[in-house]
């Protein structure tokens, strides 16, 4: 099904390991503790990694923890909030164009 998906919608190689991931987990945890234990330690990992200012692998950490949860739980997304505002952004041609006219 997956593969399907995949052929059928041209999905990047990253998204189809996610999904691959997913599908894994859900039919690995079928208990809804189960699933929030393993969200819970995608936190913790994630917590880790935004210590060490690794922000972007923290932002992908809390999305898997978003994706296994059983419920939506809003640290969860706070916490990936955090982390993409937190990313160093290089600022649009269009935005560098504006300030150089001046």
């Amino acid at each position: 099904m997956i593969t399907f998906l995949r052929n059928r919608f041209s999905l990047s190689r990253k998204l189809y390991i996610n999904l691959i991931f997913i599908a894994v987990i859900f039919i690995l945890l079928t208990t809804t503790q189960d699933r929030a234990k393993v969200a819970a330690s995608f936190k913790a990992k994630g917590n880790s990694a935004y210590q060490g200012k690794n922000f972007e692998e923290a932002a992908e950490l809390y999305t898997k923890a978003i994706q296994i949860s059983p419920k939506p739980e809003p640290v969860f997304y706070s916490n990936r909030a955090a982390c993409k505002y937190m990313v160093p952004r290089t600022p649009s041609r269009a935005a560098s164009n504006f300030f150089f006219l001046k």
